[in-house]
Formats: C-alpha cells, sequence, structure tokens
C-alpha cells in the first residue's frame, strides 16, 4: 500500500502540461507551462527552456518579449506564459 501510495505521489509531483509553441503573428510566439507539484517561476522556466528550443531549432536566438506567472492556489494550477521572437 505505500508503494502505490508513493508512485501516485511521484506521478502527480511530476505532471506537467503544455510546452507547445504557438505562433501568433509572423516572428512572435507563445508557449505556456502549467503543472501539480511545482512553482509558477518552476513553469516560467520551463516555458523559457521550450521557447530556446524551438529558436535553436530554426538556427536564431532567443529573445523574450514578456513573461506572466501564476503560482497557483485553490482551483488553479502553477502556469506560465512567455511570448517571444527568434532573432538572428
Amino acid at each position: 500500500m505505500k508503494i502505490l501510495c508513493l508512485t501516485f505521489c511521484l506521478l502527480l509531483v511530476s505532471c506537467s502540461t503544455g510546452g507547445g509553441v504557438v505562433q501568433m503573428s509572423s516572428d512572435t510566439y507563445l508557449v505556456a507551462n502549467e503543472g501539480y507539484g511545482s512553482s509558477g517561476s518552476s513553469q516560467k522556466s520551463k516555458a523559457i527552456k521550450a521557447a530556446n528550443r524551438h529558436c535553436e531549432k530554426i538556427g536564431k536566438n532567443l529573445k523574450v518579449i514578456s513573461t506572466n506567472q501564476n503560482e497557483g492556489g485553490l482551483g488553479s494550477l502553477p502556469s506560465a506564459e512567455v511570448v517571444f521572437s527568434c532573432e538572428g
């Protein structure tokens, strides 16, 4: 029973969604993340890493335009959004 409970808790803590890059205009993108068992700043870090991977994939450098994070609370998960462009 303890192993089952521990396994469930580990799965719950590691759950995170998002990270997909959405093109907002010809040179502006958005990536958002949310997840259980983390903080808004952790989700922002994950979103920035996803943005950087996207820019590297197309041979350019990341330029962060804006960020927004929510630490979560009753009825909401910790989350973050990053708006960015790829330059160079």
